[in-house]
């Protein structure tokens, strides 16, 4: 009977930080970088010859999408 209770108090308690760690989480994202569909000052990158190159040099008649990507590789 113990066990049983024991187990339920354990399973309550993981399941109480598991939902406020969630919403911890996503108050943190929200304070990351521009919102969704803001718009950035022009970036200018050193190209590998060393010569400059703006965002703005990139973009099309309906905008320019900047994609970053993590290496999964650490």
């Amino acid at each position: 009977m113990k066990f049983f209770s024991r187990l339920r108090l354990a399973c309550m308690t993981l399941a109480f930080l598991a939902l406020s760690s969630h919403a911890d989480a996503d108050e943190y994202a929200d304070g990351w970088g521009p919102a969704v569909g803001s718009t950035v000052g022009d970036l200018v990158f050193v190209g590998a010859d060393g010569s400059d190159a703006a965002l703005s040099s990139f973009q099309g008649e309906n905008g320019t999408l900047l994609f970053l990507n993590r290496s999964a590789d650490w």
